[in-house]
């Protein structure tokens, strides 16, 4: 699965890093997210401080661009 259907899956919740990493098979997730950005989609990015004290980034489909279709 691609990382902008996953996030369009998600909704609402989101995903964060590791989701995405496992779900999507991929590890650069933040140049992922930065070149969707750049093809038009609207991904926003939430960092909040998880129990352990760590960081966790949480990311989330406001709006996705339309398809192109060749013709």
């Amino acid at each position: 699965m691609n990382v902008l259907s996953f996030l369009g899956k998600r909704g609402p919740e989101g995903a964060t890093t590791r989701e995405i990493i496992e779900v999507c098979n991929v590890c650069a997730v933040n140049s992922i997210i930065s070149e969707l950005r750049v093809a038009g989609h609207q991904i926003d990015c939430k960092t909040t401080i998880d129990v352990g004290g760590g960081r966790v980034a949480r990311y989330k489909l406001v709006a996705a661009m339309p398809p192109v279709v060749a013709g």
